[in-house]
């Protein structure tokens, strides 16, 4: 995980209920979402995302028996986005470029 990031954005959150950032470097683009004390969620536009590019996206998650869940997923610029997680939970996502 960098600790100097390119950019940063915060997606979407509110006060008390959860907070999802998307920060950069270089290509690859790092997502971390958190819920509060109660169950929270959305969808977002991966606007941010280069035009013309497929991306592989790893997903780390609460698996709900406290464990983590990996799933790769393949994603294009302005693809929406879901975050569906139970109260105190997280998710970390890991967006690469795929190579052509």
């Amino acid at each position: 995980m960098p600790t100097v990031w390119d950019e940063s954005k915060y997606v979407q959150g509110e006060i008390g209920e959860g907070i999802t950032v998307a920060r950069r470097k270089g290509r690859t683009w790092y997502l971390g979402s958190a819920a509060g004390l109660q169950k929270w969620g959305g969808s977002f536009k991966l606007d941010f995302l280069e035009k013309n590019q497929v991306y592989t996206a790893t997903v780390y998650g609460d698996d709900g028996q406290g464990g983590i869940q990996v799933k790769k997923v393949e994603l294009r610029h302005n693809d929406a986005f879901v975050v569906d997680l139970d109260a105190k939970g997280g998710q970390a996502v890991i967006i690469r470029p795929q190579i052509k």
